[in-house]
């Protein structure tokens, strides 16, 4: 039997073209053209997936989700958005209703292709949409899942912090309730162990005047590869910036961003990463639960 998928898209010219590439695959697809419109079709439809697009009349992408999620009968079915490259938000404000997943517009029909199979595959493995090649870490408020979905959601946020302040690399330290905090750190280019290590530490010395004494990290690193440029970078990181994420009072870790070119961030990029990062503690507490 073939799968069923909800499309929420209130562009014709878009949703046809959604429409044909999911058909062509042999989805089974319905289109709607807002949130209340979806709401009412999942009623009777029972789609395995939901595709939603974000700004939408009467009921838009957040609003829609997040009553998806409320709902003990659907709050299992996999929520896809299509979001924004352009607005840094669009996650965090998706990871905070609910959302499962992300697919950037504009897409390629591979790409929206592959994400789909690779959630239908996750969510058969498990239905929380675990996988069984999950890893189980240590970290804040105990152990962690790292799904596939984790990792591109911090692919995402990535990409979507560097369209808006420039930066070689990124670092998410959590920092838990013991001795062991947990670091992401992602590169858009493969990183030499001596680059790697000194952005590393300099996130840790930002953490001990947070925590107020020596911290240990389990290091998990991921690049991100640039198509054009794929040399290695094999020298020190000379900007750098970092602000802590704040959830309910609580310094929970710090986001972290470098440059290899001096005096790279000004007063404005330092006051849109404070804003990044206080509205989107809650949701990188909730990616790492």
């Amino acid at each position: 039997m073939s799968k069923k998928i909800l499309l929420v898209e209130d562009s014709p010219t878009q949703a046809k073209r959604t429409r044909l590439i999911l058909s062509n695959e042999g989805y089974e697809t319905k289109w709607v053209t807002n949130g209340r419109e979806g709401l009412d079709s999942i009623t009777n439809e029972h789609p395995d997936m939901v595709i939603t697009d974000i700004e939408m009349p009467v009921m838009n992408g957040y609003r829609f989700c997040k009553n998806l999620k409320a709902d003990p009968i659907t709050t299992k079915i996999p929520v896809v958005m299509l979001t924004s490259r352009s607005d840094s938000l669009d996650i965090i404000k998706g990871l905070e209703v609910g959302a499962d997943n992300f697919i950037t517009k504009p897409f390629e029909e591979y790409y929206l292709l592959e994400r789909v199979k690779k959630i239908f595959k996750n969510y058969e493995s498990e239905p929380a949409g675990k996988t069984g090649n999950d890893e189980i870490i240590q970290g804040y408020q105990g152990q962690i899942a790292l799904t596939t979905e984790r990792q591109q959601i911090l692919e995402l946020l990535f990409h979507t912090i560097n369209s808006s302040v420039a930066c070689d690399a990124m670092g998410l330290l959590l920092i838990s309730n013991g001795d062991s905090h947990l670091f992401f750190q992602v590169s858009q280019q493969p990183l030499s162990k001596a680059t790697s290590f000194a952005f590393k530490k300099k996130v840790l010395s930002a953490a001990v005047l947070l925590c107020k004494h020596e911290t240990t990290v389990k290091l998990r690193t991921q690049e991100i590869i640039n198509e054009n440029s794929r040399h290695e970078i094999d020298q020190e990181p000379i900007s750098f910036a970092n602000v802590p994420l704040i959830n309910n009072s609580q310094t929970i870790g710090i986001l972290a961003i470098t440059n290899l070119k001096p005096d790279v961030y000004d007063a404005d990029d330092i006051k849109f990463l404070f804003q990044l990062g206080t509205q989107s503690a809650q949701a990188f507490d909730r990616i790492m639960r």
